[in-house]
Parts: structure tokens; C-alpha cells; sequence
């Protein structure tokens, strides 16, 4: 995760906290049927075990979702992972820290991605609340 989060430094130092309420899917809702059912085991805990043999909760899992302006979500509309990548390159804001590492993955979005990145966000999650000091701490550090 670090290393995703280290690729795109210059977006994190931008971002700016602002009103995000639309709910965008990273792998498009429409698209289910074509969602890759591709799976590593390491990503696998039981809870993401339940989630992979069912593509709608694939879908809707933590993994896939990320907070994004209204406008922002209308112009991704149904896009694939490749097409949503190449307009989020081009815009000049960023809205969500949470869809700058969605997008830092390969040119591809599946499962293993999905459940990666739903075990990342949980993990970091998890170390902030058992210890905020250490956690900023520790990101201040990685930083410089």
C-alpha cells in the first residue's frame, strides 16, 4: 500500500477535504457479468471469501467504492476501470485519497484487486484507531 500511496505523493499533497456524497463504483454496476472472478488466496479472510462467490457483493464490497462528487460520478457513468483511469489522470482535482490508490493499480481492475484493496483499507484503518499518534507518526516519517 505504501508503495501505491508513494507513487502518487504529488496527489496526496494536493488534496483538499471537500463534500463528497455519491457512491462510485470502481467496476460499474451494470457490468457485473463481466466482472473477473479471479482470486489470490492470500487476499482471502472468511469475510472476503463470502464476498468473492458472489459477484454483487464483489460489487458493493469496501473494496470497489469510493466517495466522489456527483458530477464526478455522472461523467464516469459506466465507464470500464481503463476509461475511468484515463479521465481521473486528466482532471485536476483530486476528490477521493481512496480512489488515487484504486487507480494506482495495474492497468486492470478484478477481484484480486477488489479484496487487495478492501484488506489495505481495513489494515490502515486498524492501525489509525489502535493508534492514532504512532499511526501519524509513522506516516510523517514514511513521508520524508
Amino acid at each position: 500500500l505504501s508503495i501505491k500511496i508513494s507513487k502518487k505523493k504529488s496527489l496526496f499533497e494536493s488534496f483538499k477535504f471537500r463534500l463528497n456524497n455519491s457512491v462510485e463504483h470502481l467496476h460499474p454496476q451494470s457490468k457485473v457479468a463481466e466482472l473477473d472472478l479471479i482470486v489470490h488466496e492470500d487476499a482471502l479472510d472468511q469475510t472476503a471469501l463470502d464476498i468473492f462467490l458472489d459477484r454483487d457483493k464483489i460489487l458493493n464490497c469496501f473494496g470497489n467504492l469510493c466517495l466522489i462528487s456527483r458530477e464526478s460520478n455522472s461523467k464516469y457513468n459506466d465507464y470500464n476501470f481503463l476509461a475511468k483511469s484515463e479521465q481521473f489522470e486528466k482532471k485536476k482535482i483530486v476528490e477521493s485519497l481512496k480512489q488515487v490508490i484504486m487507480f494506482g493499480y495495474d492497468k486492470t481492475w478484478n477481484t484480486v484487486q477488489i479484496l487487495e484493496h478492501r484488506k489495505d483499507m481495513i489494515e490502515l484503518i486498524d492501525d489509525y484507531t489502535k493508534d492514532p499518534q504512532a499511526f501519524m507518526a509513522a506516516s510523517v516519517s514514511a513521508s520524508l
